[in-house]
């Protein structure tokens, strides 16, 4: 199975990043955007794993979330990775230490069970666009301006299994973990 583990948002969150999806798509001339349905913070992401490691990859995440309280998250801005011409546009998270304790526990967590992580430092972001072409005119710093910071509390964390069904890219929570509060 292909995992991560993710914070998911509530259904007005989605509404909100699902709003500025579709303001970016108007300025695209392509792009793949991301559907409601899989709007979510990757906070570690695991590949492909076998099913009966499930237990253990549960049992970090308990220990993780009982050292970590609820907490507040904001989502706000736009940013994007480039890669051979095309770009991924996202939205970011302000600066957030807890965030960072939770992301930095499961990976040393996850490591210590000798599980593969990424070792690349936290970027915390919601993909809101792959391959996007935008128009000529299309004007960043003004686009970002229009961007409402989000706020949202964090109760639970989830074990995410990524799967193609019917050509479509597909997210399903196979375990979720409630925070220490």
């Amino acid at each position: 199975m292909r995992l991560f583990i993710a914070i998911n948002f509530t259904p007005e969150v989605k509404e909100q990043l699902c709003q500025t999806i579709q303001d970016l798509s108007k300025e695209a001339v392509s792009g793949n955007f991301t559907r409601i349905s899989n709007l979510h913070l990757t906070v570690a992401f695991l590949g492909e794993v076998s099913s009966d490691r499930l237990q253990d990859i549960r049992k970090i995440m308990n220990q993780t979330a009982f050292g970590i309280d609820v907490f507040e998250m904001e989502i706000g801005g736009l940013g994007k990775f480039i890669n051979e011409g095309e770009f991924l546009y996202w939205c970011g998270i302000r600066e957030n230490e807890t965030l960072d304790k939770l992301q930095q526990s499961l990976i040393q967590g996850l490591k210590a069970n000798e599980f593969s992580v990424d070792d690349k430092p936290f970027k915390p972001h919601i993909t809101l666009g792959r391959r996007c072409r935008m128009n000529s005119n299309f004007e960043e710093k003004e686009f970002a301006k229009k961007i409402s910071s989000i706020s949202m509390k964090v109760i639970t964390i989830d074990l995410m299994k990524s799967e193609n069904k019917e050509g479509k890219l597909t997210y399903t929570s196979v375990g979720e973990v409630k925070l220490n509060g």
